[in-house]
């Protein structure tokens, strides 16, 4: 009697933490899409606003604006591209955030 309710709890607590397993994979995921997609979506709506910087393409990532900054000649072009290189701050520490507060939820300690 006592060893078959021992096997039933280890069975029960071996598919509990597959679960839990699985639930933590799942959690994690969605929340790495959550916070991917809303970094996505900030910089699609930038473009549709057409948030570029003094009529040329917009620069893809950091490098690029820091260079269109250091090669910039007047001093409202050097503002826009700041303006631009500041935003694009902001959204990557959003994300980031967004991340760390979802594995919070999702991986409880």
């Amino acid at each position: 009697m006592l060893e078959s309710t021992v096997e039933l709890l280890g069975g029960l607590f071996v598919s509990t933490l597959l679960l839990l397993i699985v639930f933590c994979i799942v959690g994690s995921t969605v929340a790495a899409l959550r916070a991917v997609s809303r970094g996505g979506a900030t910089v699609s709506r930038k473009r549709e606003e057409g948030g570029n910087h003094c009529g040329s393409s917009k620069p893809k990532n950091r490098k690029e604006l820091c260079n269109a900054a250091l090669a910039a000649k007047d001093p409202g072009e050097l503002l826009k591209i700041l303006r631009e290189l500041n935003q694009s701050l902001k959204r990557e520490e959003q994300v980031r955030r967004d991340f760390r507060e979802a594995m919070r939820t999702t991986n409880p300690r």
